[in-house]
């Protein structure tokens, strides 16, 4: 039988962690880093928007809530579940209501994931947390029995924690991967079938040539003025319409695929980095190295490292 749940103030506990910068850095075991925090959302007064240094899986309890990034904003219910990366600025604010609003928050860096032999497979457990620039969060409906599924195991991490005992630590990482596969499970599902309303508008069929373009052309120089002249939009028609249909910037989508090519390279190829680099369609090896870094977690020299002997690749898709 689970324990009774303690419950704190967000606002007592999260203000002292926000850096000048913007910065949310949560104070983790470094040998072990994931934490379950209950907080009561009834602050009086708000927190600025801010960026994690970690992932978090924030499951509202109950009440309802706001939550706000730099893209938008919508309200959380009883039961939702949202998926926050650490590339995103956020907060969870107060709705119209006196009723209490609770949240369980489940934190943790990606590298308790990404750990020896099982970072391949990590990466795919991380998949929920991969959506870019997308506009919208990714929020699980409470309605869904997934929602109440991922609840019930955030709690029984928290049962296991701070407990630092080798089968302590195996049990809390078996119920965090299975609490990413739910996830998983659930958005690629959602997906699908968005993807295929979305497929059958006109609108949405000027896209063809972009990605035929991105396919054909990818080592080479490519502007958003480009692709906007071959989906003939105009330049801000053709943002709006990008990041409406594929959750993402078109940079991004750019982005995405070009990393995508190079870690083929990387894992199949003897090619140097600064090569890989070149042939992918960046002129400068720092920048590469960079963005690479974002969409695979991790450097181009440790991905080849990790993968290259077996020529496999993890799709960034």
């Amino acid at each position: 039988m689970l324990r009774e749940l303690k419950w704190e103030s967000a606002l007592r506990v999260i203000e002292p962690q926000i850096t000048n910068q913007g910065r949310h850095v949560w104070p983790f075991n470094p040998s072990f880093p994931v934490d379950v925090r209950f907080f009561l959302l009834n602050r009086q007064r708000e927190i600025p928007l801010v960026r994690p240094d970690h992932l978090e899986v924030i499951y509202i309890e109950s009440g309802e809530v706001v939550y706000e990034s730099r893209e938008g904003q919508c309200l959380l219910k009883k039961g939702d579940i949202v998926v926050v990366g650490d590339s995103v600025s956020h907060r969870c604010r107060k709705s119209v209501g006196s009723s209490l609003k609770r949240a369980a928050v489940l934190l943790f860096l990606p590298e308790l994931i990404l750990d020896g032999a099982s970072r391949a497979d990590g990466l795919k457990y991380l998949m929920p947390f991969e959506f870019g620039e997308c506009a919208c969060p990714k929020v699980l409906a409470g309605t869904t029995t997934t929602s109440l599924q991922v609840f019930d195991l955030i709690q029984r991490i928290s049962e296991e924690l701070p407990r630092t005992s080798e089968c302590s630590r195996l049990v809390i990482k078996t119920y965090l991967k299975m609490i990413l596969v739910l996830l998983a499970d659930h958005f690629l599902n959602a997906r699908a079938p968005l993807q295929t309303s979305l497929a059958a508008q006109p609108s949405v069929l000027r896209l063809d040539a972009v990605f035929t373009l991105v396919e054909n052309r990818y080592p080479s120089p490519l502007t958003v003025e480009e692709a906007a002249d071959i989906a003939g939009l105009s330049r801000w028609q053709f943002m709006r319409l990008f990041k409406r249909v594929m959750g993402q910037s078109f940079v991004s989508y750019l982005h995405h695929f070009r990393i995508g090519k190079a870690q083929e390279l990387l894992a199949s190829t003897r090619k140097s980095i600064a090569d890989v680099s070149l042939e992918t369609g960046f002129c400068d090896q720092s920048y590469f190295g960079m963005v690479f870094r974002k969409y695979a977690r991790m450097t181009p020299r440790t991905y080849r490292r990790c993968f290259g002997e077996s020529g496999r690749s993890i799709a960034l898709n």
